[in-house]
């Protein structure tokens, strides 16, 4: 991060602040910041909205710097949230939430890509204000740079979906994996906010895993680290000891399959929602043992590498505090002496993917204005 992307940083996240605030939260120089930012309000970037109180020696009110918002809109959308739905959010600079609209999808490349210009169309459509500068998708599978290598549900693997879509729909597009898109918007504003070592664990149609250190994405030697699907697990099965995957026995479709074993018929996520809060016993029984399941598998992870922190995103936050209860039970039956691990259910759950994928737009957005400056 350049010094002007820092000053940028700063009066996005402070609103409000002035000149000498900005100077001395960055440890540059006044008269540096003054000239940096005098070159953003002639640019548009930076707007001056009003007066701040006075210090109490007396003197002028300083003068209150705020981003230009309007300047630095962003679309985030989500492949893969809800099953065959998009769902996509419009942002300013600010990540204030400007309109938001979902379509349905069929699994093909073709359909996906136009499914997303059609979903990016409805976001702009009657926006006058915002000037988007970018669209971020979040997928499920693996990422290399802009490049999605493998997509294990959807039609996407290899197909360069980031240069389609910015073929059709003229925009710059960033793609990214929807777990680490997630940890993104918890560790900017969420629940990992002033903690730069973390464990953020996604349960939806698949299992996914992000580790933070010292504030960093550790992304590991092959970009896969914090991946949790993989990860053996002893379960009881009739009375048996059997050996499985993380993913086979925790993720959205697992958990379908063993309440549908139970009830005799077929049961879809949305159900099995609403019979948790009704208290069905089934339900809850599988629940808390997909809780549980969780909870051994990252313990072990949290020990090696020392976080003090969980997060726990995706549409389990949807069962509530009682799923980070039995997450906690199964991660004292792994290690007893975890109790100094903090486990908290994520500030955005699903919805934080569309809004990590909108932030690194904006992010990306700020650093092109700061290198042209």
């Amino acid at each position: 991060m350049n010094n002007i992307e820092r000053v940028l940083s700063i009066i996005r996240d402070g609103r409000g602040l002035s000149r000498a605030d900005i100077a001395r939260g960055s440890g540059l120089s006044k008269p540096f910041v003054s000239a940096v930012v005098d070159k953003l309000i002639s640019g548009g970037f930076v707007l001056e909205t009003g007066k701040g109180e006075a210090s109490r020696g007396g003197g002028k009110r300083p003068t209150c710097l705020s981003l230009n918002a309007a300047e630095f809109g962003a679309i985030g959308i989500d492949v893969g949230r809800g099953g065959m739905a998009l769902s996509g959010v419009l942002y300013d600079g600010m990540l204030n939430e400007v309109n938001h609209v979902s379509v349905d999808f069929e699994n093909r490349f073709e359909a996906i890509c136009a499914a997303i210009v059609e979903l990016t169309g409805k976001l702009l459509s009657g926006n006058r204000r915002i000037k988007v500068k970018g669209i971020g998708i979040a997928v499920s599978g693996i990422v290399d740079g802009n490049e999605i290598v493998l997509s294990s549900n959807f039609d996407l693997t290899g197909r360069n979906l980031a240069g389609e879509v910015e073929k059709q729909t003229g925009l710059p597009v960033f793609v990214s994996n929807r777990a680490r898109l997630a940890a993104l918007a918890e560790f900017e504003q969420g629940c990992a906010c002033g903690c730069p070592d973390f464990l953020y664990l996604s349960i939806g149609r698949s299992v996914g895993g992000v580790i933070y250190s010292g504030g960093k994405l550790f992304p590991g030697a092959d970009g896969r680290a914090g991946e949790l699907r993989s990860y053996p697990l002893a379960y009881e099965d009739a009375g048996k000891v059997k050996v499985g995957t993380l993913e086979e026995l925790v993720n959205e479709p697992a958990l379908l399959a063993e309440i549908a074993a139970v009830i005799g018929g077929e049961i879809d996520f949305e159900e099995v929602v609403r019979r948790y809060d009704a208290r069905d016993i089934c339900c809850r029984r599988s629940v808390e043992r997909n809780a549980r399941l969780l909870g051994q598998a990252a313990t072990h992870l949290v020990r090696v590498l020392d976080l003090p922190l969980i997060i726990i995103g995706g549409e389990a936050r949807r069962f509530g505090d009682d799923y980070i209860a039995g997450f906690v039970r199964g991660m004292r039956e792994a290690w007893p002496e975890s109790e100094q691990i903090q486990v908290e259910a994520s500030k955005f759950g699903a919805a934080g993917t569309a809004l990590g994928a909108a932030m690194t737009i904006v992010r990306k957005s700020l650093m092109n204005v700061s290198e042209a400056e």
